[in-house]
């Protein structure tokens, strides 16, 4: 599809239009254990891998395709499947960072930073790190983030009723 609209209110909504009929064409599907694939018809175009319900790594392949709300697609189906609450790895990019901002906004989702999280507007993503803390201790602070169990910056709960039950 080709956006022809010439003003910004037109050509935002043509735009949603086009995100909205992808993200009904994509669909989410369980590759392997903790391995999970969001294909656009034959292709794969996101992968993301998860323990337990801990989200470790997301990929979205194609950049053509971000801000289009497939990234919260994503995350909301792997909910679904892995008993309605996802949380974040000890270390959050920017990227997704945006896609938790944007869950943390919804009223579908019920999410929450964790006490030791923050946002940082600076860095344009959730961390532990304390910028305005001279005693910040960034070696010590990587050690703790490398440690097995490592705990979650923030998490989000869908309701009850729209997790798949097994």
């Amino acid at each position: 599809m080709r956006i022809t609209a010439t003003s910004m209110a037109a050509r935002d909504a043509e735009l949603e239009k086009i995100s909205s009929a992808l993200r009904k064409a994509v669909k989410v599907v369980e590759a392997a254990p903790g391995l999970w694939h969001m294909r656009l018809g034959d292709r794969v175009v996101g992968r993301m891998s998860v323990n337990g319900d801990q989200v470790k790594g997301v990929q979205i392949d194609d950049l053509k395709l971000r801000g289009m709300g497939l990234g919260r697609k994503f995350y909301g189906e792997v909910a679904r499947n892995v008993g309605g609450t996802i949380s974040s790895d000890s270390e959050v990019s920017p990227a997704a960072s945006r896609v938790w901002r944007s869950m943390e906004k919804s009223k579908s989702w019920k999410a929450r930073a964790a006490p030791h999280a923050h946002f940082d507007d600076e860095m344009g993503r959730y961390t532990t790190r304390k910028p305005w803390d001279a005693d910040y201790d960034e070696a010590a602070a990587q050690a703790r983030d490398e440690m097995p169990g490592r705990p979650s910056l923030i998490s989000a709960a869908l309701p009850q009723k729209a997790v798949r039950r097994k």
